[in-house]
């Protein structure tokens, strides 16, 4: 995802699927760096991608929190409703 190669966001996809796997911080920073800059295909799966560790003591707050700062923020929000329904663990 670096280092001078480009590569299309559905050849990304699976590099950010295994994020989600990995119960860790740094996993999880990385899937809000992405949410927070990447481009909008890329923050959509990312997102989709912290809905798995919804019930994960501040990941929807900060995933929500961290989709403030996308320049597409607003076209992210149907992602966020979808990975973090509002009526899931109530």
């Amino acid at each position: 995802m670096s280092g001078g190669v480009s590569s299309s966001a559905s050849e990304r996809v699976p590099a950010l699927r295994a994020l989600r796997l990995q119960r860790n911080e740094r996993a999880l920073s990385a899937l809000l760096q992405v949410v927070a800059s990447g481009g909008l295909a890329d923050a959509m799966t990312a997102v989709a991608g912290l809905g798995a560790r919804r019930f994960d003591g501040g990941v929807r707050e900060r995933t929500r929190d961290t989709i403030g700062a996308h320049p597409e923020a607003k076209r992210l929000q149907a992602a966020f409703a979808a990975a973090f329904p509002d009526n899931v663990g109530s």
